[in-house]
């Protein structure tokens, strides 16, 4: 049986490389290169998500927000022990 699990992001477009990185109060915060217009950073976003965690990715809320709720083909468990990966934690 598939899990999935939700995540908070919050996005900041127009930046000139991608960076995922968290902050001092533990955010995930994505810099995406799209702009924000037409769907561009979004899907650049589910894209480049998909690649680090190496799984499925799904906007399920906050498509013209910067807070996006994204859900993943990850266990609760699975997506921390890839973050921490990515994070190098």
């Amino acid at each position: 049986m598939n899990k999935t699990t939700r995540m908070q992001i919050l996005v900041k477009p127009s930046k000139k490389t991608f960076r995922l990185y968290k902050d001092e109060e533990g955010r995930l915060i994505a810099e995406l290169t799209s702009p924000p217009t037409k769907g561009k950073a979004n899907k650049e976003l589910l894209q480049k998500l998909a690649k680090k965690l190496e799984c499925r990715v799904n906007l399920v809320r906050g498509h013209a927000s910067t807070t996006k709720v994204v859900e993943v083909s990850l266990s609760q468990d699975e997506l921390e022990e890839k973050l921490n990966r990515v994070f190098g934690g």
